[in-house]
């Protein structure tokens, strides 16, 4: 994307330490991340939308310390309002996603918003939609 993102952004949430003693160590070196890893300054986020939904887009990133690829998604903020929507709800939606890590739902690693959007860097899950494999799962049992 072309334009500059200039605004506040979210520290990084650890993932939980495994009490553990054998395998804590090992627990801390698969789960550390770097705070400035998830900076937005850190992504090269391309033109590619992966994604839409009536308040947002999503777009492929490439993070640029470790060359992985994640989804950023870009929600607009006059979309929000003139759909009946107020930012504290969207505010505290991303907050609380940004809180869980479940193996089923997708990770947000970090947040940012500046004047017009709220971006949420997210974990990149490359293949279908759930919209979409729910249709062809649908079709397959008529």
């Amino acid at each position: 994307m072309s334009e500059q993102i200039e605004g506040r952004t979210s520290s990084c949430l650890k993932r939980e330490k495994n009490s553990d003693k054998e395998n804590l160590d090992e627990q801390f070196l698969l789960s550390y991340e770097p705070e400035d890893k998830f900076h937005y300054e850190n992504f090269d986020i391309s033109d590619k939308k992966i994604g839409t939904g009536l308040l947002s887009k999503i777009y492929l990133a490439t993070n640029k310390i470790d060359s992985l690829q994640y989804a950023v998604k870009k929600i607009n903020k006059k979309k929000v309002l003139n759909n009946g929507i107020s930012l504290e709800i969207i505010k505290n939606e991303i907050e609380i996603h940004e809180r869980i890590l479940h193996p089923n739902i997708v990770r947000m690693y970090s947040h940012y918003e500046d004047e017009n959007n709220f971006y949420c860097f997210l974990e990149y899950i490359n293949g279908q939609s759930l919209l979409k494999f729910m249709e062809d799962k649908k079709k397959r049992f008529k």
